[in-house]
Order: C-alpha cells, then structure tokens, then sequence
C-alpha cells in the first residue's frame, strides 16, 4: 500500500492528488510522512476495513501498471533454494496485523496457519516467531508460547544476551534505509543511527 500511495504522491496529476487526499483524510496534499503514518494507522484497523480501503486503493489503480518493487515477496521455489544454502525461516504471522490489537482467537490463528503453511513447504519444524511491527506483550508471548514456539523476536534495539526474555529477543531491524550502502549498514548493526 505504501508503494502505490507514494506513487499517488509522487504523481503530477490533479486527479491524483485529489484521490489521495481523500484517502489519507487531509485537506491538503499528503507528505510521505503523511502516508507512513496512515500506513501506520490502517494496522489499528480490523482485517476487513483493511482490506476494503486497500481494494479502493487498488479499484484506483486498475488501469496503471504496479510499481516495479511492488510485492516483491520470496516465492517457494527462493524459499527453498535459500533452504537449501542453509538459511532458516521462522513465522511472521499470516497477514502482518499487530497481534496485540487482536482477540485470542484471531492472534492464534494468525500464529497457527502461518506455522503450518510454512512447514508443509519447508518440510521441517518451525520454531521461531518475529513479531509483526515487533509489537508484543505478556499476552501475545504466552499464546506464542502455546503455539509451541521455542523463540520470538521483537523489535528492541540491542543484541540477544543469556538474560534475555527468549520470547522478547532484540534484534537488529534491517530494511531498506539501513541497507542502500555498506556503510549504513554497519551503522546500523553498531547499532549507530
């Protein structure tokens, strides 16, 4: 979502500007900023207005090509090449929601068939879990715990050390703005910016 609305702040076109005003909800012409903090905001929503803002966004753009990084996902054929190097997966939940915001029973369904859908591919036991945004908290942990996950990563700043909660485990958060050079990278892993 975040890709095609960038794409509708980018735009020269009036019409586009306009549609994107309405969705973001200003009466001015949104910022980047302004768009990751709706990005940010749609995840407080229940799945299905989630999903009835992204088919707006997506009805808006039918006759448009997606930008050329858009759902650039691993496929399974990657998945198992990566395997195959030694790479290890672990679960992410099915659709990203933040986990804490949901009910017992839709938090567990989002651990159990990510679980499951990623160890009828890999052929082998999934044990660990990331949390989606990182967001967690004592509830969120005992039902990952009850899914049988043997560790979960948050988003917290800092190295895993023998103190550590092993289902609130830091980690280095790698994205696109810590990896366009080597050197921010680093920066990154020395936990520097």
């Amino acid at each position: 979502i975040l890709m095609w609305l960038s794409a509708l702040q980018e735009s020269q076109s009036i019409d586009d500007a306009r549609t994107l005003s309405k969705f973001i909800g200003l009466n001015r012409r949104p910022t980047i900023q302004d768009i990751r903090q709706y990005v940010v905001d749609l995840k407080e929503l229940g799945y299905c207005e989630i999903e009835e803002r992204l088919n707006c966004i997506r009805l808006h753009f039918a006759d448009r090509p997606a930008p050329s990084h858009y759902n650039k996902y691993l496929d399974w054929c990657q998945v198992a090449e990566m395997k195959g190097s030694g790479i290890t997966f672990g679960s992410h939940a099915v659709s990203h929601r933040i986990l804490d915001r949901l009910d017992d029973s839709e938090c567990l369904s989002e651990l159990v068939v990510s679980r499951e859908a990623l160890e009828h591919e890999l052929c082998e036991p999934v044990h660990s879990f990331a949390y989606p945004n990182g967001d967690n908290n004592a509830r969120v942990r005992d039902l990952v715990k009850s899914c049988g996950y043997s560790v979960a990563f948050a988003t917290d700043q800092g190295f895993y050390s023998s103190g550590c909660d092993q289902f609130r485990i830091p980690r280095i958060n790698v994205h696109e703005n810590s990896t366009f050079s080597e050197a921010m990278f680093m920066c990154t892993i020395l936990n520097i910016f």
